[in-house]
């Protein structure tokens, strides 16, 4: 077990690593790769690596404010699930509630690697592979719809 402040340094640690190790797939390698992330244009909608205690997620992190909104965003992307896991080349898990873990509720999709923890440093390389396979996909995804879901999403809040 850790204390609280080698689990905070490892937890930095293992951050650090990922972004040592996406250098390699970038296109100069010599900069981090530049993930989407908070920039996928589409408010409330960002993608998002996790790492805890137990698994590993590449998720689509639906985080709107408003819970109305985030179901209707939630439902807009249900409504391409075949293309999203087309996309992505299989099915995605998909959670309309999911509590994270400071108790606010989101909705999500994503891609889970478990049992496994980023605890162990042997674990590291498979979780970074898992990120590195995922998320360009996921990103992918993100991006064939965009449009789409940015045109329904205004039409939406605009009715």
């Amino acid at each position: 077990m850790y204390s609280k402040e080698e689990a905070k340094k490892l937890r930095q640690e293992f951050w650090d690593t990922f972004k040592e190790r996406s250098k390699k797939i970038s296109p100069d390698g010599i900069k981090p790769r530049r993930w989407m992330l908070k920039n996928t244009g589409i408010k409330g909608l960002e993608l998002k690596f996790q790492a805890e205690n137990g698994f590993a997620r590449v998720m689509i992190n639906i985080t709107h404010k408003y819970e109305a909104r985030r179901y209707k965003i939630y439902d807009l992307l249900k409504m391409y699930a075949v293309v999203i896991n087309d996309i992505v080349g299989e099915d995605m898990i998909w959670d309309r509630h999911l509590t994270n873990d400071i108790g606010k509720e989101q909705s999500c999709i994503y891609f889970e690697l478990e049992p496994i923890t980023y605890h162990n440093r042997v674990n590291w390389e498979p979780i970074f592979d898992f990120f590195l396979d995922k998320m360009p996909k996921v990103e992918l995804a993100i991006e064939e719809l965009k449009e789409i879901l940015q045109e329904k999403i205004k039409s939406d809040w605009e009715a």
